[in-house]
């Protein structure tokens, strides 16, 4: 059963872009699991890049037809096919040049995940405006058949206090959301350790 929150007085809803990077999620309908997803967010100011990079299986032709069929707003949609792989980051970067510089970008769900719930992104709305934050790094879970696994852990007193979060490349997860004029202002280069 979904938990509901109670989001009370949020003015409005802020722009939101979604990029979700696939790759060979045609087994098993992952495309259709984590497109499904998108589609019950009780949410309408929002657009989805969808990134296939390059799928053996054509994830991307297989996700644009689903979405022309059972988006309730396939305009909110657009399925970029890389013409070769590119890997996470330059796909990364792809959906943010293609989401609005005054959104706020949000990393995921990959193609082969889902959004847990109806209230994933006015969760991120309440988040953006009532805390006045510019970047939200945020948790998941993994559920399968075999597992369950949890990534909701907080960091560590010592690993703040000696800069050493970076160090530990098990802990943190990639930015989730942020407000895409942040990094539009971050040069490649820069990003790369």
């Amino acid at each position: 059963m979904e938990r509901k929150y109670k989001l009370s007085k949020i003015k409005y809803e802020l722009p939101m872009c979604l990029v979700v990077m696939s790759y060979n999620n045609v087994e098993n309908d992952r495309y259709k699991f984590c497109l499904n997803s998108i589609f019950r967010q009780d949410y309408s100011n929002y657009q989805v890049i969808y990134i296939d990079d390059t799928s053996e299986d054509k994830t991307g032709e297989y996700a644009q037809k689903y979405i022309d069929e059972k988006a309730p707003y396939p305009e909110k949609f657009k399925v970029i096919v890389n013409p070769y792989r590119q890997g996470g980051m330059a796909n990364e970067k792809l959906g943010r040049e293609e989401c609005p510089e005054d959104s706020i970008f949000i990393n995921g769900p990959d193609g082969d995940d889902a959004f847990s719930g109806t209230q994933v992104l006015q969760l991120y709305n309440a988040f953006f405006q009532k805390n006045d934050v510019w970047v939200i790094w945020s948790h998941f879970s993994c559920v399968s058949n075999t597992m369950r696994y949890y990534r909701d852990r907080r960091y560590p007193k010592k690993m703040m206090e000696e800069h050493t979060i970076r160090d530990n490349k098990y802990f943190a997860s990639q930015l989730r959301a942020f407000y895409n004029k942040l990094l539009l202002k971050v040069e490649t280069k820069d990003m790369k350790d």
